[in-house]
């Protein structure tokens, strides 16, 4: 039997009208996984991503909680299903592969310090310290290296997460803000169609967003394994 978090999981790629090889196809996880969470899953890091792919709530999709659906314009917007256009983020998504001098079709690393630069480091102006292959199935700009412990479980220190900076966040995403001079991850939350910051394991209180939103978390970085 599976899991009620499997089952929502199941119920929204239905709704898309996806078999899990297309969700796989499209969000880039693969289908195995997929099965997994379906049957299995009691959450995810890749829920957000889901969300996005099956045009659903991403906190119904999490907790169960509200609609499947988002009734509100804004929410409804962020997640396409009308025209409205709720936030405008970077516009440098035509900046994906572009050839840094370590390599072809390479994406910097960038950290709570340098992230609020990443143009610098696309266009050439500034040199990564590291660089990962572009991901084309997660609409990556660049990566971003996490260092502290307020989004754990989903991210802890030393995970590797993609944003994407050219098409807008909703709410329940994992977004990147520029708060003073770093750069922190942190779940966006909309209500009432205010904007607000949280942290997953609420070691710090929600606040109401003042920073600029760099992007979202569009997926995270799982190094091959070798045998």
């Amino acid at each position: 039997m599976a899991t009620e978090y499997g089952t929502r999981l199941r119920m929204a790629r239905k709704h898309a009208g996806m078999t899990q090889v297309q969700a796989s196809s499209a969000t880039g996880i693969p289908q195995s996984t997929i099965s997994t969470a379906e049957r299995e899953g009691n959450g995810s890091v890749d829920t957000h991503v889901y969300a996005r792919t099956y045009k659903v709530d991403a906190h119904w999709l999490a907790t169960g909680e509200g609609d499947m659906i988002p009734t509100g314009s804004l929410a409804r917007a962020a997640i396409g299903l009308t025209s409205e256009v709720v936030f405008a983020p970077y516009q440098t998504a035509s900046l994906n592969t572009v050839n840094l001098s370590s390599g072809i079709n390479q994406i910097p690393v960038l950290d709570r310090k340098t992230s609020g630069m990443f143009e610098s480091y696309l266009t050439g102006m500034a040199e990564p310290a590291r660089t990962l292959p572009y991901h084309a199935a997660t609409g990556t700009t660049f990566a971003y290296a996490v260092d502290d412990d307020v989004m754990e479980p989903d991210f802890r220190a030393g995970t590797i997460a993609y944003i994407e900076t050219g098409t807008p966040p909703q709410h329940g995403d994992i977004v990147l803000v520029q708060d003073g001079s770093d750069a922190v991850l942190r779940k966006l939350v909309i209500d009432g169609g205010i904007q607000y910051l949280d942290t997953i394991n609420q070691r710090l209180p929600m606040r109401q967003l003042t920073g600029q939103i760099i992007g979202w978390v569009s997926g995270e970085y799982r190094p091959r394994r070798t045998v």
